[in-house]
């Protein structure tokens, strides 16, 4: 499961809960700084999408949306507010992200073999 940090689209081609607020902050700051960038916050370990959403069998175990959520409440203004560039803002947002995925991970117990734990990462595209 992979976020795209900037569209805000999940790695499912859909869009997640709660990021058109985020996209409209976005677009906001786009509006102030020249550039874009963008970065992919997540994992893309085939299981991932089952814990985030459950199945008809197994309720879902989310990771991925309850960092962001974190990120936003407790990291986004510091983050802003120490940004000297669109880019770092949202390099910065997609590694806070991806830090808080895998503290979600371990906090939740959905460590099995680890492989999910251990392919959490933000990169840019």
């Amino acid at each position: 499961m992979a976020t795209k940090i900037g569209t805000m689209t999940g790695g499912w081609g859909m869009q997640m809960i709660g990021f058109n607020a985020i996209m409209d902050l976005f677009d906001d700051i786009e509006a102030n700084w020249a550039g874009s960038s963008v970065w992919l916050a997540g994992t893309e370990v085939h299981y991932a999408v089952f814990l985030e959403f459950g199945t008809s069998k197994m309720p879902a175990y989310p990771f991925a949306r309850p960092a962001v959520d974190r990120v936003m409440q407790t990291q986004a203004d510091g983050i802003a507010d120490s940004a000297d560039s669109i880019e770092e803002l949202v390099s910065d947002l997609a590694q806070a992200i991806s830090d808080e995925m895998s503290s979600v991970i371990q906090e939740k117990d959905l460590i099995d073999t680890g492989k999910l734990l251990r392919s959490i990462h933000a990169r840019p595209v």
